[in-house]
């Protein structure tokens, strides 16, 4: 999939408006036409570089699952209310 974004700590191809991919994506600058041009080439020129992306994707996708999320989620928002406690006292 490709899909260049201007999120921060984004700019994939990849998964867009994702952050999770990792190493599992090339980086290119979602502002360059000729950026964006260069990474798609690159991916479909370069067969072992697109079956790496594919095989580095396969792994992360094992680890980002809905459970995780939600855990991780909650830990945030417990995280905030101790700060905010503690920015109470």
């Amino acid at each position: 999939m490709i899909g260049p974004t201007e999120e921060p700590g984004s700019g994939y191809i990849g998964f867009r408006g994702c952050t999770v991919v990792g190493d599992a994506a090339l980086l290119v600058d979602p502002a360059s036409a000729a950026s964006i041009a260069e990474g798609i080439g690159r991916v479909l020129s370069d067969a072992h570089l697109a079956a790496e992306l594919v095989a580095r994707g396969d792994a992360r996708a094992r680890h980002v699952t809905w459970e995780r999320a939600a855990e991780e989620t909650l830990r945030a928002f417990e995280r905030a209310v101790e700060l905010r406690r503690a920015g109470a006292a």
